[in-house]
C-alpha cells in the first residue's frame, strides 16, 4: 500500500526535519478545549452543579478525532505515505507510561484501602482490562453503569473513555488510508476519505439514536449500543475526524462568522454542561449538544482572531490543556479514595480533587513529557518501556486479584467464597435495564414443562436475589418458574424521580408498563413481588403516582408507593394471579451496622481484623425498614395476598445475622442474598407456597 499511496502526492517531499516539525503543529485554542473538557469532568465526579460535566468526555472524543486526523493528513501532505509503525509509537509513548504509572500507584493503594470483598478484585479486573486495550468492556461487566453506585468505588472506572480512545486509534487511521486508496484513480482522495468516515459516522450516530431509544434486540444493547461501547461514540471521533479533512481545504472564516461559530459553540456546550443529566439516555441525540459545540469551538478558531478562540489559547488554558490526560487519569481515583478514607466528611472530594491536580502535573513533568520528547529509542529500550508499562502493572493487578480472593492468603476465606450470585440475578436478561417485551423470557424460565401452576418472581434485584430458592421450590413443587427482574425498578405503579433531577426515571416506568401487561397476559398463577426497602424511606427518591403530581416531600413516598403497590396487586389478581408479597430481608446498611466492603479494607485484612459475620439488634432492624414492612403488611391485608417475612429466619433470639447455621447468607454489599443464601430458603419458600390457594380460586373469590 505503501508504494500507491505514494503515488497519489502530488507534491514535492519536504526533508524528514520539516516533516517531524510539520507533525509537531497544533493549535492553542484546541488545547484550551481540552482545559474546558477535563474541568467538566472533574467538576462532575466532585459533585459541584454541573449536572452534565460528564460530557467533557464527549468533547475529548471529537478532539481526538481532530487531532489525529490531522496529524495524519500532513504527514500524507510531506511524505505522500503512513507510516503506521511510527503513529501507533507516538500513540505509544503519549499514552501508555503515564497510564501505568496511575494504575500502578492506584493498585498498590487499593491494596490497602479498598475492600477485598469485591472492589478490590473490580479495580484489578478493570487495570487487566486497561493494559489490553478492554476496559470499557470489563467496567460495563464487573461494575455497571456510569452513574450506577458499583462505578462509585472503582477507582479506575474512568480508564473506559482511553480504551475507547485507544480502540479508535485501531481503526481509523486504517479507514482514512482506505478511503485515500479508493480515490488513487480519480485523485479525488480527499472526497474518498471523507466518504469513508463519513459512512461511520452516520452509521454509528444511527445505531446511537436505535439504543437510545430502546429499540432493537436486548443483546445488542448490553453488547453494542451500551454506554461504554466504541460502536455508539465512533461517530463523535467521526465528527472531529471530518472537520479536519473538510478544514484542510478551506479558506479560515471570516471574522463575523468565526464570532457566530465561537458564541453558539460556547451556549451549546453551556447548555450541555447544565441541562443535560443522569436521567437522560446517553449516548443520544442529547449528545449532539457537546459534540457541536465542540466542533462549532474547532471551526471557529481557523480565524483565531475572534474572543472566544482567543480566550482558549490563554497560556492558563494551554497548560491545563497540556495536563488535561494527566488530570483525567488522576482526579478519579484520589476521589474515590477520599471517599471511602473519609466517608462523612462533604469536603474531602472537593479537596480530593483539587488536590490530584498535583500529582498530575508531576507525572505530566516526569514521565509523560520526557518519554514522549525522547526521540533516540533502540529496539531494546522500547521492548524494555513497552514491558515495564505492561507487565507492572498486571502483576500487581493480579497480586491484588489472588490477595483478594484469598483474604490476603489468611486460611478461613469462607466470606469471600460467599459471593456468588444467585441465578435469576446473576444473569443480564433475567435482571435488566430493558423492558420485558424485549427481552429472551425463555432464558429466565425453568421446568416450562411442569403440569402445575406457573410461578413469576418479579422486582427488582432484591426479588431476584431468592431466584435460587423459588426455582428450587418450584422444581419440588413441579410448577414452571420465571424469573424477570428490573434493575434499580420496583414493580409498583408509580414513577419514580431522583431528587435532584428533573426528569423522571423513565426507564423505571417503561419496565413496569412492559412487565405488567405481560403478566396480565401470562397463564394464571402466583406472583411474587419483592423489593428493595429504599422506595419507602430513601430521602434521595421522589415517588409520584402521575407524570403530573407534584411531591417534593420525600417523608410523603412511603404513601405514594403503598398506593402504587397496591393498585400493582389489585390489577394482578383481577388478571387471575395470586400474589404473594416479600418483606425485605434485614439490610446492614446504616451505621454501625454496615456491610462487609464497608468494614474490611485491605489494611484490615493484612492484620487478621476483618470481621467475617455481621450481627444487629433485631429491634435496629425493624426500626431501619419499618415503612417498608408497615406498607407490605397494609396492602397484603388491604388486598388479600399473602406475605412472607424472613424476620424469624435470619434473627433468632432478637439478633439479626449474616451467618446462618454456618452459612455465609449475604453479599458483600449487606442487603442482597448470595447464591448459598438464597438457596437455604427453599424450603421456606416450599411450606409458603403449599399454603397458598390456586391462583384461580383467588381470583373468583374476589369477584
Amino acid at each position: 500500500m505503501d508504494r500507491s499511496l505514494n503515488a497519489v502526492s502530488s507534491q514535492p517531499r519536504p526533508p524528514a526535519r520539516a516533516a517531524a516539525e510539520t507533525d509537531t503543529a497544533r493549535r492553542l485554542d484546541v488545547q484550551g478545549l481540552r482545559a474546558v473538557a477535563v474541568l467538566l469532568v472533574v467538576a462532575f465526579h466532585s459533585g459541584l452543579p454541573v449536572p452534565g460535566g460528564f460530557v467533557g468526555v464527549d468533547v475529548f472524543f471529537v478532539i481526538s478525532g481532530f487531532v489525529i486526523t490531522a496529524m495524519l493528513q500532513r504527514e500524507w501532505a510531506a511524505s505522500g505515505r503512513l507510516n503506521f509503525a511510527r503513529f501507533y509509537l507516538r500513540r505509544f509513548k503519549r499514552l501508555a507510561p503515564a497510564f501505568a504509572v496511575v494504575v500502578a500507584i492506584t493498585i498498590i493503594v487499593s491494596a490497602f484501602v479498598l475492600s477485598p470483598y469485591g472492589t478490590q478484585r473490580v479495580a484489578a479486573t478493570t487495570a487487566v482490562g486497561g493494559v489490553t486495550l478492554i476496559a470499557n468492556a470489563m467496567i460495563a461487566t464487573t461494575t455497571g453503569g456510569y452513574f450506577d453506585s458499583p462505578a462509585e468505588t472503582n477507582p479506575l472506572a474512568n480508564i473506559w473513555s482511553l480504551s475507547v480512545e485507544e480502540q479508535f486509534y485501531l481503526i481509523f487511521p486504517t479507514l482514512i488510508a482506505l478511503g485515500w486508496w479508493l480515490g488513487i484513480k480519480n485523485k479525488r482522495h480527499r472526497v474518498s476519505a471523507v466518504v469513508c468516515v463519513s459512512v461511520v459516522a452516520i452509521v454509528s450516530f444511527g445505531l446511537t439514536v436505535l439504543g437510545s431509544s430502546g429499540l432493537g434486540p436486548p443483546l445488542l444493547h448490553s453488547a453494542v449500543l451500551g454506554f461504554y461501547s466504541p460502536v455508539v461514540r465512533s461517530w463523535e471521533f467521526a465528527a472531529g475526524a471530518l472537520l479536519a479533512l473538510v478544514m484542510s481545504r478551506q479558506t479560515p472564516l471570516s471574522k463575523n462568522l468565526a464570532v457566530t461559530a465561537g458564541f453558539c459553540g460556547v451556549v451549546l456546550m453551556s447548555v450541555s454542561a447544565w441541562s443535560i443529566t443522569r436521567a437522560m439516555p446517553f449516548p443520544s441525540l442529547w449528545t449532539l449538544l457537546p459534540v457541536a459545540g465542540a466542533a462549532l469551538l474547532i471551526v471557529a478558531g481557523m480565524n483565531g482572531t475572534n474572543m472566544v478562540s482567543r480566550t482558549l489559547a490563554m497560556h492558563p488554558m494551554v497548560k491545563l490543556g497540556d495536563w488535561s490526560y494527566s488530570i483525567y487519569l488522576w482526579h478519579w481515583p484520589v476521589i474515590v479514595f477520599a471517599k471511602l478514607i473519609w466517608p462523612s466528611y462533604a469536603w474531602a472530594v472537593l479537596t480530593a480533587a483539587a488536590l490530584s491536580f498535583f500529582p498530575a502535573i508531576a507525572s505530566y513533568r516526569w514521565v509523560e513529557q520526557p518519554v514522549r520528547s525522547y526521540q533516540q529509542f533502540s529496539r531494546f529500550q522500547f521492548v524494555a518501556l513497552v514491558a515495564i508499562t505492561a507487565v507492572v502493572p498486571l502483576l500487581l493487578a493480579a497480586g491484588l486479584w489472588e490477595a483478594a480472593t484469598t483474604l490476603f492468603w489468611q486460611k478461613d476465606a469462607s466470606a469471600i467464597a460467599s459471593e456468588e450470585l444467585p441465578t435469576g440475578w446473576g444473569s443480564p436478561l433475567c435482571v435488566s435495564k430493558i423492558p420485558v417485551n424485549r427481552r429472551d423470557v425463555k432464558q429466565c424460565q425453568w421446568q416450562t414443562d411442569a403440569p402445575g401452576l406457573p410461578i413469576y418472581l418479579v422486582g427488582d434485584s432484591n426479588a431476584m436475589h431468592f431466584s435460587d430458592a423459588v426455582r428450587n421450590a418450584s422444581s419440588a413443587l413441579n410448577r414452571p418458574m420465571t424469573a424477570l427482574g428490573s434493575d434499580g425498578c420496583p414493580l409498583m405503579d408509580i414513577f419514580l424521580q431522583l431528587k435532584d433531577e428533573s426528569d423522571f426515571l423513565t426507564r423505571c416506568r417503561d419496565d413496569y408498563v412492559a412487565l405488567i401487561n405481560w403478566l396480565t397476559k401470562s397463564p394464571a398463577g402466583l406472583v411474587i413481588i419483592g423489593s428493595i426497602s429504599d422506595y419507602w424511606s430513601d430521602q434521595n427518591y421522589r415517588i409520584q403516582d402521575s407524570k403530573t403530581s407534584k411531591n417534593v416531600d420525600p417523608k410523603v413516598n412511603a404513601r405514594k408507593v403503598n398506593e402504587g403497590l397496591e393498585r400493582t396487586v389489585e390489577r394482578l389478581q383481577r388478571a387471575g394471579h395470586a400474589v404473594l408479597l416479600l418483606q425485605t430481608i434485614p439490610q446492614y446498611v446504616e451505621p454501625p451496622y454496615t456491610a462487609a466492603a464497608a468494614h474490611c479494607t485491605g489494611w484490615k485484612a493484612m492484620r487478621g481484623s476483618c470481621p467475617r459475620v455481621f450481627e444487629m439488634p433485631r429491634q435496629f432492624a425493624d426500626n431501619l425498614q419499618k415503612a417498608s414492612r408497615d406498607g407490605i403488611a397494609n396492602v397484603a391485608a388491604k388486598t388479600g395476598s399473602a406475605v412472607l417475612d424472613f424476620r424469624s429466619f435470619f434473627c433468632g433470639e432478637g439478633t439479626c445475622s449474616t451467618r446462618i447455621d454456618g452459612i455465609d447468607m449475604y453479599m458483600p454489599d449487606g442487603f442482597h442474598l448470595n447464591k448459598a443464601g438464597s438457596a437455604e430458603l427453599t424450603q421456606t419458600f416450599i411450606d409458603s407456597i403449599k399454603s397458598l390457594k390456586p391462583a384461580v380460586s383467588i381470583h373468583d373469590n374476589q369477584q
